[in-house]
């Protein structure tokens, strides 16, 4: 028993601190290296950590989240962050919606039937930024990192950020994204339209995990999508 508790303390697995086998994320403890697009402040830097992932690379567009993305991640070997607002195309200057959730709910997307599914949520600030592609993220990191999983929560923006990855989308064996059956935001990509065109791109929907849903209106998915 004794022997138990020291190693659940200090060489734990994954299930010691809560992610069981059915936990979304457990999936990624066999990858190589994982892209996080979408990073926010770095919320799931401990999960990476417990599933011993050997590099994490985090992006994300809002330069005001950058400080408190590096600080949220500072503890952790292997896990880096870069700034990039992700599009189809680079060089782009748009609009950056930023909404009172500390940012949670920023896209490059005005808001649709957001305020549906979450009321106490507003753009409080817009702001111009210019796009990178993913593809580009992916070409100047070290030639010798090998990531093969993607997970992409960017607020409606999924299709968009695929797009712009070119044929590098083909170096992943799964990729993990949010996204919404309905028009969370306006023009957003919903599941039908991804789970298309990963299809078309040799992936196929494995798994998926209601994240919120609201009759009357529709759910937010997590889906699990696997290189076949």
């Amino acid at each position: 028993m004794m022997l138990r508790r020291l190693r659940q303390r200090f060489f734990p697995r994954p299930e010691d601190i809560g992610i069981g086998k059915d936990h979304p994320l457990r999936f990624a403890s066999e990858c190589r290296g994982l892209i996080h697009v979408g990073a926010h402040e770095g919320e799931e830097a401990w999960i990476y950590d417990a599933l011993k992932i050997p590099q994490v690379l985090w992006v994300e567009g809002d330069p005001d989240l950058m400080s408190k993305l590096r600080k949220a991640i500072s503890g952790f070997k292997r896990q880096t962050a870069v700034e990039a607002l992700l599009a189809e195309n680079a060089g782009e200057l748009v609009t950056f919606y930023v909404t009172n959730n500390d940012g949670a709910s920023s896209s490059v997307l005005p808001l649709g039937r957001h305020a549906e599914m979450y009321p106490e949520v507003e753009v409080t600030v817009q702001k111009k930024l210019v796009t990178e592609t993913l593809g580009k993220i992916l070409e100047i990191q070290d030639p010798a990192a090998v990531i093969d999983v993607m997970v992409i929560d960017v607020q409606g923006a999924e299709l968009s950020v695929l797009k712009g990855a070119g044929d590098r989308l083909l170096q992943f064996r799964w990729i993990f994204a949010e996204c919404s059956d309905f028009e969370l935001y306006k023009g957003c990509c919903t599941l039908e339209t991804l789970t298309h065109f990963l299809g078309t791109k040799g992936f196929l929907q494995r798994k998926k995990y209601v994240h919120k849903e609201k009759l009357g209106v529709g759910t937010i998915w997590d889906v699990l999508f696997e290189a076949c």
